[in-house]
């Protein structure tokens, strides 16, 4: 038990209860789970050398409606997908915790990785750090399907100091006016085109694993419904935004004309961005660091 929970959730009152109440009602699917995830070699490894993954499906995972056979239906789904998508090399490389850089400037980059701030928001994240390597934003995924992604949360850094939230205006000045956070959805929705995604996904927050926790005045905070209408997304019949497989562009006629050049080097910007991860996700095997050309 211990294993699974961590060692001071394992301590606190009530835990190892409730803990063997979830084991009796996910029987069957955590039974059906286990021998899904045994022909995943990778993920099975990652599983036996860190049993704590074991607790997500139990507790949490992506949407907070889902009950537990839902979760760990998810959670095989998720991890087959991602195996066939990453490929061999990408997948053990984040099984052992190497991130796989996907693009950049001299400013930031953006890698790919497993998901360090709450995997009850999905296995994997893609994150943009600074020029000093300082991760700023985090954006959390997870498969549902071969051709479906839902994106489950992105988040900033928490209790930012004044220095980062200088970095952060400083990027998105030189990023011509693009937040970061809008930055990583659009590199997101870039790389879901790379995968041959057919329906990208975002949570809607009163469906999000940490509603209930959220609260003002935590590091930054922003309105997610905005960000998903800002993205040309439209909220769907289940709850979910449906975000566009392209990325939106603004006709020069719709752009104020002072600001028409600073439109087209954003544009510029993604672009080449694209042009990066193109490069970089080579079929099957890991992307070369060197191909990453920087935007001076």
């Amino acid at each position: 038990m211990q294993d699974v929970l961590g060692h001071e959730r394992a301590r606190r009152f009530g835990e190892g209860a409730k803990y063997t109440a979830r084991l009796w009602v996910s029987g069957s699917s955590r039974h059906r789970f286990m021998g899904q995830l045994a022909v995943l070699p990778e993920w099975s490894a990652l599983f036996e050398n860190d049993p704590a993954h074991y607790f997500i499906p139990l507790r949490s995972y992506l949407d907070r409606r889902w009950g537990v056979g839902r979760r760990f239906e998810a959670c095989a789904q998720d991890l087959a997908a991602a195996q066939a998508t990453f490929g061999p090399a990408r997948s053990a490389a984040l099984r052992c915790g190497q991130p796989v850089l996907l693009c950049g400037t001299s400013d930031f980059s953006i890698h790919l990785g497993k998901n360090t701030i709450c995997c009850h928001e999905g296995f994997w994240a893609l994150t943009l750090s600074d020029a000093q390597g300082q991760a700023l934003f985090n954006l959390s995924f997870g498969f549902l399907g071969s051709d479906r992604v839902l994106i489950a949360s992105i988040q900033g850094v928490q209790k930012a100091s004044e220095s980062a939230q200088d970095t952060i205006r400083t990027l998105t000045k030189r990023a011509h006016g693009l937040r970061p956070q809008a930055m990583l959805l659009n590199v997101f929705q870039m790389l879901c085109q790379q995968w041959s995604v057919r329906q990208v996904l975002a949570i809607d927050p009163e469906h999000q694993i940490k509603y209930r926790k959220r609260s003002g005045g935590k590091g930054f905070t922003f309105d997610y419904r905005a960000l998903w209408e800002d993205a040309g997304g439209a909220r769907q019949p289940d709850g979910y935004w449906l975000l566009p497989n392209a990325l939106q562009e603004r006709q020069p006629s719709e752009i104020p004309s002072h600001k028409r050049a600073m439109y087209a080097r954003r544009y510029g910007l993604r672009n080449h961005l694209a042009e990066q991860m193109r490069l970089q996700w080579t079929p099957g095997g890991l992307p070369d660091a060197e191909q990453a050309n920087p935007v001076p």
